[in-house]
């Protein structure tokens, strides 16, 4: 959780974006977070999110046409 939340601050006070994103996914991103935060188990659909969640070491898992994000 920490990675991902460093990336969202990355994005919004200094504009650095990850590789291949756009402020969406970001924005995205920020919902993704916060739902996990609160013990929520996010849908998405987006796949560029799906890398990046990997990468911070977020668990997903395939639901309908996109995933689930879960700790």
């Amino acid at each position: 959780m920490e990675k991902l939340w460093d990336i969202i601050v990355k994005a919004y006070e200094f504009g650095k974006l990850p590789k291949h994103t756009t402020p969406y996914l970001v924005a995205r991103l920020a919902n993704i977070y916060n739902s996990l935060k609160l013990g929520d188990r996010p849908e998405f659909i987006e796949s560029d999110i799906l890398e990046i969640l990997t990468k911070c070491g977020i668990k997903t898992e395939p639901s309908g046409i996109g995933w689930i994000a879960y700790i």
